[in-house]
């Protein structure tokens, strides 16, 4: 609104400047557009570095689930295979103590 006020009051010494300089009009054009397009390409390069940001932050995310999972599942694996190694070993020695499976007590 302040712009146009400015325009319509000097509009006699903007007539004298363009008649002066009738390109400069399309310089204010030329300006204008690699202005915006600087601010345009910024902006894009912004949201493309944050989105590379996000999708690597995503995907350490993942991989960190993944192992602490991974870690998890494991020493399950492992505690069982302790517990049933445990078992094994009782059933071998009261068989071989008792001699007879009759007799055997598992535990």
């Amino acid at each position: 609104m302040v712009s146009i006020f400015i325009v319509f009051k000097y509009s006699y010494q903007i007539e004298g400047i363009l008649e002066e300089y009738p390109n400069i009009l399309k310089a204010f054009v030329a300006l204008f557009t690699l202005l915006t397009t600087v601010i345009s390409l910024v902006i894009a390069y912004k949201s493309y570095d944050n989105s590379v940001k996000q999708q690597e932050k995503d995907k350490e995310e993942k991989n960190k689930q993944f192992e602490e999972n991974s870690d998890r599942i494991i020493n399950s694996l492992k505690s069982d295979l302790a517990k049933y190694t445990r078992k094994i070993n009782v059933f071998r020695l009261g068989y071989t103590n008792s001699g007879s499976v009759a007799n055997l007590k598992i535990i």
